[in-house]
């Protein structure tokens, strides 16, 4: 069984970091050179996303709906005007938050492990066991 934080750091969090990264390169401009230094990866990394050969899960529903689109867009607009690490800090774990509070997880994470029917482990954001 793979823990909701299992699904974040291996699914969610890439994914966050190749649309933000593809956000900001698009539609505002940066270099990819910046963009790394802003999310804090190589630049290798940057032009894996763009190239769709890292973070190769953003095909999947949960990335695919408008409230995604929109804490991306929310994300890299804040990136973008080049605030300190911890406003870009503060930008993504927004975006993983909203993923995992809004159930945008709970499909794929039910797709893996079916037995957990109608859990709402990651509504419990304290995770309180």
């Amino acid at each position: 069984m793979k823990t909701p934080c299992e699904m974040i750091v291996k699914t969610v969090l890439p994914t966050i970091r190749a649309s933000i990264a593809q956000e900001l390169v698009e539609n505002h401009h940066m270099s990819q050179k910046d963009a790394a230094e802003a999310l804090g990866v190589t630049t290798a990394a940057i032009s894996q996303y763009l190239s769709e050969k890292r973070a190769t899960k953003r095909n999947l529903d949960p990335f695919k709906s408008k409230e995604f689109d929109k804490l991306v867009k929310e994300a890299a607009d804040t990136i973008a005007k080049r605030p300190g690490e911890i406003e870009v800090m503060r930008a993504i774990c927004r975006c993983c938050m909203q993923v995992r509070s809004t159930r945008l997880i709970c499909d794929m994470h039910r797709a893996i492990a079916p037995e957990l029917g109608e859990c709402d482990f990651c509504l419990n954001l304290n995770c309180n066991i």
